[in-house]
């Protein structure tokens, strides 16, 4: 659901015959699929007059409205650039058809509590931003959305209180309190004008979950060897994870706060139709009992086996910082929260259309938000290759995807450029396992260009010891470019200097030669 391609792909194959469709039902999915979709300098009709025409369309055929309330759902959910289109929507639908609202309230709802008890950590996350993004547009009452987020919030904080084994309760308890704040953004304004008491009750049980909870950093994680979470170089400040991801987001929603819920990477795509959304009435969520544990423990299982399995299914969301301030457009005075939020575009793009990597790079290309990102596109790219203990998706899906990125989106070079950089200056104290990551995207990526590469630059790793981090990496690479072309090749793309680094020439030896000569 939600992963179809654009247009047919028949090279290499006999051309298939269209399925018929006779009472429209797939046209009309696929006009929900593609809602509101641009590529930079595509024009269109408005989003809201797009979405009016197919409000229209739908209300006009009701056999089809169960098609229609699970498309919505879906795509809501993995399509995440475009939540608040949906959300837009199924306003517009409540407000002509209280009935029709309502059965997209229920049935997001009935999939989030499947998401809950399961523990579907992404198809919860998303569907409470889904649910956000409904009180936007007049579809939920906004105290009803803020009391089961307070409830969330609230089991996580029962956790930390009455548990004494953290590393099997807090992976968990983390992931529910995270999917609660990440949600903020795009219902924050609308949620403190609506339930001004909700809201403080919700903030305080978060306050409550942050001052409960231990905070501590697992070296393991940490990407670059003498890493810490106050040392001066923001580099080695990074982690993959540890308790340290959710203190940053809340100290972000805590500046959104201050700023007045206003931001800038989420569109407001509602405010042209806010006088037709007023005329809906928002329906409320019902009570529901939440699960006390994590749902993958079970209660056979010891706690060394528990803790190890809530650590793999809750990982935590951590990332590299490789660029400095600025380079990512912060120093336009953008908030903490708006480079999140594009991360967050970036992390569901990536999981939702996996497989797919034209549709994943397209869209990763044109996300909907006003500023620049490149600069963030690469580092969050770079932070799941080096992810430890192991990237979310095979390795060989992001070298992909970085190449195809260099080839479509524009701009994207230079802080490509600057991520390698500020990574062979760290060689020294970069993890063993990541260099060789690394080492093995950068072998393809040149392979990839025409092994095109400013090798002069690093011409002083020469000079070093055969055991120095840098040279054993540059020779990693060279090792690695043979296996993705051949020797002559590769010896005529690299300056004559680096030819102590690779390795000899597999030249063939008569089979009736010495074997020291073969050898």
């Amino acid at each position: 659901r939600g992963g179809g391609r654009r247009g047919g792909h028949h090279q290499g194959r006999k051309r298939q015959r269209e399925e018929p469709d006779p009472d429209g039902s797939k046209a009309l999915l696929s006009r929900v699929f593609h809602l509101a979709d641009r590529e930079k300098g595509q024009e269109g009709p408005p989003v809201d007059v797009e979405v009016e025409e197919l409000a229209t369309m739908m209300l006009r055929d009701p056999s089809k409205t169960e098609k229609i309330i699970e498309s919505i759902v879906d795509c809501a959910v993995e399509i995440s650039t475009k939540t608040p289109v949906y959300a837009l929507l199924a306003g517009l639908l409540n407000s002509e058809d209280q009935g029709f609202g309502g059965s997209i309230v229920d049935a997001a709802y009935h999939d989030l509590l499947i998401a809950l008890q399961k523990g579907n950590k992404q198809r919860l996350r998303m569907q409470l931003r889904f649910c956000a993004a409904l009180v936007v547009t007049n579809t939920i009452a906004p105290s009803s959305f803020l009391s089961l987020l307070t409830d969330i919030v609230k089991v996580a904080v029962a956790a930390a209180r009455g548990s004494t084994d953290s590393r099997i309760w807090q992976p968990w308890a983390d992931h529910l309190v995270y999917c609660t704040l990440a949600c903020l953004p795009w219902a924050g304004a609308e949620l403190a004008e609506g339930a001004a008491e909700a809201m403080d009750a919700f903030l305080e049980a978060v306050t409550e979950y942050m001052d409960a909870r231990p905070v501590t950093h697992t070296s393991a994680l940490m990407p670059f060897y003498g890493g810490a979470p106050d040392h001066s170089d923001r580099c080695l400040r990074s982690d993959s994870g540890g308790a340290s991801f959710l203190g940053h987001l809340w100290s972000a929603i805590q500046e959104l706060k201050a700023n007045n819920w206003t931001l800038t990477s989420v569109v407001k795509v509602h405010e042209a139709c806010e006088s037709r959304l007023a005329q809906g009435t928002p329906h409320t969520l019902p009570s529901v009992q939440l699960p006390e544990a994590p749902p993958c423990v079970e209660p056979e299982m010891d706690a060394t086996t528990a803790a190890s399995t809530v650590a793999m299914q809750y990982r935590p969301r951590g990332g590299i910082r490789l660029l400095p301030d600025g380079v990512d457009g912060s120093a336009d005075g953008r908030l903490i929260i708006d480079r999140i939020v594009v991360e967050e575009f970036i992390l569901d793009t990536l999981h939702w259309f996996d497989g797919d990597r034209r549709e994943t790079v397209l869209r990763l290309g044109n996300l909907p938000v006003p500023f620049k990102y490149e600069a963030v596109l690469i580092e969050t790219l770079f932070s799941q290759l080096l992810c430890l203990p192991m990237p979310p998706r095979k390795p060989v899906g992001y070298l992909t995807i970085i190449v195809d990125c260099m080839k479509t989106v524009e701009t994207f070079s230079k802080p490509l450029s600057g991520c390698v950089r500020e990574l062979f200056a760290r060689m020294d104290a970069l993890d063993p396992e990541l260099q060789t990551r690394l080492a093995e995207w950068l072998a393809y990526h040149l392979s990839c260009f025409e092994f095109q590469w400013p090798w002069p630059r690093w011409e002083h790793v020469l000079e070093k010891p055969p055991t120095h981090p840098q040279r054993r990496f540059c020779a990693a690479v060279l090792s690695r470019l043979l296996r993705l072309s051949y020797h002559d090749r590769v010896v005529q793309s690299v300056p004559p200097s680096f030819a102590p680094l690779l390795p000899p020439n597999p030249v063939p030896q008569p089979l009736d030669a010495p074997l020291m000569d073969q050898r």
